[in-house]
């Protein structure tokens, strides 16, 4: 099943050619790794960096029971 879902977003230019997460070479890991290259780099010239962390905000609005 995963593999037809993934072949119809593909072939019907669904997702960004890019989209971290849902392409194969592409997966969640990598943008784990650009978001925290990104921090470094902010870090490194001296900015600040403000984190978010929405879990909450989805059991608040999706429940859990629904989620595979």
């Amino acid at each position: 099943m995963a593999k037809m879902v993934s072949k119809f977003l593909t072939n019907k230019s669904v997702l960004h050619s890019h989209q971290l997460g849902f392409s194969q070479k592409y997966s969640t890991a990598l943008a784990l790794n650009d978001v925290i290259d990104d921090i470094y780099s902010h870090l490194e010239n001296m900015n600040f960096v403000l984190g978010l962390y929405l879990h909450r905000v989805l059991e608040k609005t999706v429940p859990l029971s629904t989620l595979p």
